[in-house]
């Protein structure tokens, strides 16, 4: 595993108020970093470079038309 960065992906304000970026690794991993920290933050291991592990939160469900259809009605 290589942590050296090859380039930043993204990156998001998580619920605490600190920054984070998810960068490529050089290995093709992608990893998330504190690149800043919130002021109210309450966790003491969101420090700056600390690697961090995000999750996704549940999207809600969208119906999707098919091809072909109005989407109205179906």
């Amino acid at each position: 595993m290589s942590d050296r960065i090859l380039r930043t992906l993204c990156g998001t304000r998580l619920w605490c108020g600190c920054l984070c970026g998810t960068y490529e690794t050089y290995g093709g991993e992608a990893i998330t970093l504190i690149d800043d920290r919130g002021a109210g933050c309450p966790l003491p291991d969101h420090r700056y470079g600390r690697r961090v592990e995000t999750r996704t939160p549940a999207q809600p469900h969208v119906r999707v038309a098919s091809p072909g259809s109005s989407g109205v009605g179906s």
